[in-house]
């Protein structure tokens, strides 16, 4: 259980290739601003830790300034960004039309077979949101190509793994870290 003499307080630094965001527990007593005599020394810190764990080969420099740390209030931030506005509540709603007709026309497709034949422009449109129809069309093998150019289909493959793996990493890197001494691993392990 969380302690009400405490608030967590999160620490963002954006000058990495990756925002950088580590919450920590602190007094209650402290303001958001009582921290800001800590960025020179955190930049410091950030500086020797980047010089330590970036390999010598890459030719890259990081200058991490004051101006790009910044302490903030983790309630206020999560309060902000839950807030609805007008334009998500419309995109709310478009998305959850998008949905009712992706389930809704298979199933008026199954008792209705009429309409899959019919080519009126509604009708057209409707079968876009057909969810089954478009899956099978999709994944069927298209035999009229020439079979030496199947080579691009592994090509593809092999593309489509290396985007959702890159994804994949860049998704977990760019959470809030709890563990600090983790960070140099990062920069190790997706070159293993």
């Amino acid at each position: 259980s969380a302690n009400p003499a405490n608030r967590y307080v999160l620490l963002s630094i954006e000058n990495l290739p990756l925002v950088f965001n580590f919450g920590f527990c602190a007094p209650i007593e402290c303001e958001i601003r009582d921290y800001d005599s800590l960025k020179p020394s955190l930049v410091k810190i950030l500086r020797d830790l980047i010089n330590a764990i970036k390999p010598k080969e890459l030719k890259f420099s990081l200058n991490i300034t004051e101006k790009d740390i910044e302490f903030k209030d983790s309630l206020r931030e999560n309060q902000e960004a839950t807030q609805t506005s007008p334009g998500s509540i419309i995109t709310i709603c478009i998305i959850t039309l998008f949905a009712i007709f992706s389930i809704a026309v298979p199933v008026v497709k199954s008792y209705l077979p009429s309409i899959a034949e019919s080519k009126t422009i509604a009708d057209k449109v409707l079968n876009c949101f057909d969810i089954l129809g478009n899956v099978n069309q999709f994944t069927q093998s298209d035999e009229r190509h020439d079979p030496a150019l199947k080579v691009f289909d592994g090509v593809r493959v092999l593309s489509m793994i290396w985007i959702i793996f890159g994804h994949s990493f860049m998704v977990g890197k760019m959470s809030p870290t709890s563990n600090p001494e983790v960070i140099p691993s990062y920069f190790t392990e997706f070159s293993k």
